[in-house]
């Protein structure tokens, strides 16, 4: 499912790669964010890169890019890491309890 749609066309889920793949910079322009951004989320949230073919290069894929606008819109509404945190993990444990994730959201809206 997708966590995200927007109607910036800078903001975008599609990738110019032929594989669905995009270095980290692609990935940063896409979001609207700093490359350094990405460094920082990639060892918390956002996890590392799928996969580095040997060059050096980390790759990411549309469900990470997901995941940095979902990041991104949580804290324009001023949303504690800690906040985003259980968002995520109620992302990851569907089916379980809303009342404590309606009660972030409400009191951000």
């Amino acid at each position: 499912f997708t966590i995200l749609t927007t109607e910036d066309p800078n903001l975008t889920t599609e990738s110019s790669s032929n594989e669905g793949y995009m270095k980290i910079g692609e990935l940063a322009r896409k979001a609207g964010c700093p490359v350094e951004t990405i460094v920082t989320l990639k060892e918390g949230p956002l996890q590392a890169p799928l996969r580095d073919i040997g060059n050096n290069y980390r790759h990411y894929d549309k469900p990470r890019l997901e995941k940095l606008l979902f990041i991104r819109r949580c804290r324009s509404l001023d949303m504690t890491h800690e906040e985003i945190r259980a968002l995520l993990l109620a992302i990851n444990n569907q089916g379980k309890e809303c009342g404590p994730i309606d009660a972030i959201i409400n009191a951000h809206l």
